[in-house]
């Protein structure tokens, strides 16, 4: 018996071992997951920050693809600045955290966890927020944001479900708490990244960042105006330096053979079938931009408003493009606006490698845009009357209507003969010529092959605008002087 009690009681003297929590996260391989996810998400918003700030085009994002769609709305932004730098900062952030993580004191790792808990629910919502925009309100797709968002949110994830929550301890047990975060700092931090969702939501709600380049075409007029009873006359405008404009249609000039040429040819009286007797066979007000490069006669182009209208502005567009739908009702907006002051010479340009050699990729959005641009053309040549008709027919969707029903459209407009007869002009092919040729003039002034353009006195326009009281307040400031 004295043996056992010696026992027991060597055995109560014993240290007890007491369980410590093992801070799994700063030794598992869950961790080095979360910080490869988090390398991804950073060199993904690296770059579209880049693109962004530089004007660059992202690679696959083809004009008024998906991506070019979600790159330039106005949710690109917030508080003018690129969403892509707040998302860099907070993945950035993330990343430094959990790589300080191991390093510190376990009081200190108990202190960074609200923090990446805070940043990763600001990342998840946030994910949440610009990918429902995608698909409801921009009704596009940039692959890079995905990228961007879905390796973010996986590492969010995986930092959430890691977060070492304990109870609340009792002041004689605290040295027994080694990581466990309380409660009362995981609602904080909850709060805290839900807070950080609202401010952006906010910040976009609020502020509207116009999604349009304009730029001088530096002529020190207007754009010239000329009246010939032959060929047109240009208005002595041109200064004995160099221009912005003459240095990019020389550089237009020297670009590779796949880019039609800049310089249209001397202009001609166009010839008009028999059966095209409508068309006007008298040479009439004659409009010249870029230093005279491209002159335009109101009699012989499609045109919205009275060729005697004092102000006339250029638009060109594409029948398929997103934002050009969007500038096609402001543009009728201006229209009703000024009323016999203004008319807009209305030219498709195409965004369709078929016809316009300047694009490398057709996006699927713009497989049949030659098509529709020549139905347009050829509707205007046929018959003008009708051009605004099948026009509004064209805008009238979100999308355009299958090509089988625009041509029956037309066709019935004009006539299936006479449609035939337009679509044989050899006018059709050179004005589409021209219009490509002039958009590439203007991109390369404004650095940026956005679509639509527009062409306001000795400014060129590029991309969307946001209401057409933005066109009204350009036209005004750029155009017509009260």
């Amino acid at each position: 018996m004295s043996k056992k009690k010696g026992f027991k009681k060597s055995m109560s003297q014993q240290p007890v071992a007491v369980a410590v929590p093992q801070d799994f996260f700063a030794t598992s391989r869950k961790r080095t997951g979360v910080q490869v996810l988090l390398v991804l998400a950073v060199l993904s918003a690296v770059y579209l920050l880049h693109a962004s700030l530089s004007g660059g085009a992202v690679a696959g994002c083809g004009p008024e693809s998906g991506c070019d769609r979600v790159l330039r709305s106005r949710w690109a932004y917030w508080l003018g600045v690129p969403v892509s730098a707040p998302a860099l900062l907070a993945y950035a952030s993330l990343f430094t955290l959990t790589t300080l993580y191991p390093r510190q004191t376990q009081e200190r790792r108990q202190q960074l966890w609200p923090w990446m808990l805070g940043l990763s629910i600001m990342v998840v919502g946030a994910a949440t927020w610009f990918v429902a925009l995608m698909v409801f309100a921009i009704k596009g797709f940039c692959p890079f944001c995905l990228a961007a968002h879905g390796s973010a949110v996986a590492a969010a994830i995986l930092l959430i479900t890691s977060v070492p929550i304990g109870k609340e301890p009792k002041p004689q047990h605290k040295k027994q708490i080694q990581i466990d975060v309380v409660p009362a700092l995981v609602r904080c931090a909850t709060a805290a990244g839900l807070a950080g969702v609202l401010i952006l939501v906010g910040g976009q709600l609020a502020y509207k960042k116009s999604g349009h380049i304009i730029k001088s075409l530096e002529v020190p007029q207007k754009m010239a105006v000329v009246v010939s009873n032959n060929t047109p006359q240009i208005l002595p405008s041109a200064t004995p330096q160099t221009t912005v404009t003459q240095r990019v249609l020389a550089t237009n000039m020297e670009t590779t053979k796949q880019y039609p040429p800049a310089t249209p040819p001397a202009p001609q009286k166009p010839t008009n079938p028999p059966a095209l007797a409508n068309v006007s066979q008298s040479t009439g007000r004659v409009i010249s931009t870029h230093q005279g490069a491209f002159q335009f006669n109101l009699n012989e182009v499609p045109l919205f408003g009275s060729p005697d209208a004092p102000y006339v502005i250029i638009s060109l567009f594409d029948y398929t493009c997103h934002h050009c739908h969007i500038m096609h009702a402001h543009l009728q907006t201006a229209l009703q606006y000024f009323s016999n002051r203004l008319a807009i010479i209305s030219l498709p340009m195409p965004l369709d490698s078929q016809c316009n050699p300047l694009i490398r990729r057709t996006h699927p959005t713009a497989s049949n845009a030659c098509v529709y641009a020549r139905l347009g053309l050829a509707v205007w040549r046929a018959d003008r009357k009708k051009f605004q008709q099948f026009d509004q027919f064209m805008f009238s969707r979100p999308v355009p209507p299958p090509v089988s029903e625009a041509s029956d459209y037309a066709a019935n407009l004009v006539g299936a003969d006479t449609l035939g007869r337009a679509l044989a002009d050899p006018w059709i092919e050179e004005r589409l010529r021209l219009n490509i040729s002039l958009y590439h003039t203007n991109a390369l002034v404004l650095q940026s092959g956005a679509m639509p353009q527009l062409v306001l006195g000795n400014k060129a326009v590029s991309g969307s605008l946001n209401s057409p009281g933005e066109l009204i307040r350009l036209l005004n400031e750029h155009l017509i002087k009260p």
